[in-house]
């Protein structure tokens, strides 16, 4: 569950990533990045040999979350908020804390975990109904790719 949520960290920073590249500033990303680094080397020199390899899942969470708040924190500049909104994102993010915390709560059980599996596209498909609306619209038109 750990390195789940680090996926999705990783995955909300490439938007502001994509802002900064955008904008010409690969030396804000690069730093972000580095120190993330950095951070993730030193917490697993420490607490690997205390506590085992569990603990490079929450040492690469920890580095995640810090390489997207300090992309989304230098994005703000070139107008983030223009593009995402801050209030949705943590929402994203308090409902998967939500869901990674019952799936390591309750590791044993599969149908607890499957039930907050759905419960969680269920929550995501009602916050943005609009958007899936349109997506399911869409599917039964004909589109030309070039």
């Amino acid at each position: 569950p750990p390195l789940v949520l680090a996926t999705f960290f990783q995955f909300l920073y490439l938007f502001y990533y994509d802002i900064l590249y955008f904008n010409r500033q690969p030396v804000k990303f690069a730093i972000a990045a580095i120190c993330a680094a950095v951070i993730n080397i030193a917490l697993n020199f420490i607490f690997i040999p205390r506590i085992g390899f569990e603990a490079a899942c929450y040492t690469t969470l920890v580095s995640y979350v810090i390489m997207f708040g300090m992309t989304a924190f230098y994005a703000r500049k070139y107008g983030a908020r223009d593009y995402y909104d801050p209030k949705r994102i943590a929402l994203y993010i308090i409902i998967m804390g939500a869901y990674t915390s019952i799936a390591l709560c309750f590791v044993g059980s599969l149908v607890i975990r499957y039930a907050s599996y759905a419960l969680v596209l269920l929550l995501l498909v009602m916050i943005n109904r609009s958007g899936v609306a349109a997506f399911l619209r869409s599917r039964g038109k004909k589109r030309i790719d070039l």
